[in-house]
């Protein structure tokens, strides 16, 4: 099995294949207040750490073969978002 992990702005989420299918797809919006325009990167990133272990639940870690992760919103030099962080370090830890 291989697990996605994405932890770009606005949505937490987790998807695990198996033999090029999807088996499970978990995502949680982030929590954006009322009245507000957005989430600051720092806010998101707690979000997204509180969120991972919900998501994560129940896989068995043995069973993979590899962990993806979303690792930035593009591939440019110097384009980075903190909230992609939560992924990454989960990605690390798994």
């Amino acid at each position: 099995m291989i697990l996605g992990i994405d932890t770009s702005n606005y949505t937490t989420s987790a998807a695990l294949c198996r033999d090029g299918r999807i088996i499970a797809d978990r995502r949680k919006p982030l929590e954006v207040k009322k009245g507000a325009r957005g989430l600051r990167q720092s806010e998101a990133f707690f979000q997204h750490v509180n969120n991972l272990p919900e998501l994560l639940q129940g896989i068995s870690f043995s069973s993979l073969r590899a962990v993806c992760v979303s690792d930035g919103p593009r591939k440019l030099p110097g384009s980075y978002m903190p909230c992609f962080r939560a992924g990454e370090d989960a990605a690390k830890i798994i």
